[in-house]
């Protein structure tokens, strides 16, 4: 009788020492899923965050090269324009008398934009 008791007890223990281990790997379990949970969110927002700043930079460099295309234009529109007026300015001023004729307006121009 006495060794069935002591069986008893020791059962009764060693289901007590199961439970409690159930009930601690139930915990960890929560806990390893509440990290991983966490872990997921986190690598989420950082990818985001790194998104969104490379983003911006090329916005950045997309404005700078599209303001420098611009400037090259417009510098190689001022070079055809001077080519080009240095061109029809040779052509029209063959002979003397246009050019008398030409300095005369000018100067005429240049009076009345001074009164």
């Amino acid at each position: 009788m006495r060794k069935r008791s002591l069986l008893l007890s020791v059962l009764i223990i060693s289901e007590a020492i199961l439970a409690s281990a159930r009930e601690e790997q139930v915990k960890i379990l929560k806990d390893a899923e509440s990290t991983r949970t966490r872990i997921i969110s986190e690598a989420k927002e950082a990818a985001r965050a790194e998104g969104q700043k490379e983003l911006v930079e090329l916005r950045k460099q997309i404005q700078l090269e599209k303001e420098d295309a611009i400037k090259d234009i417009r510098r190689q529109v001022a070079t055809l324009s001077v080519d080009i007026a240095e061109k029809v300015l040779r052509t029209s001023l063959d002979d003397s008398k246009e050019q008398t004729a030409m300095i005369d307006r000018l100067i005429d121009e240049s009076m009345v934009s001074k009164s």
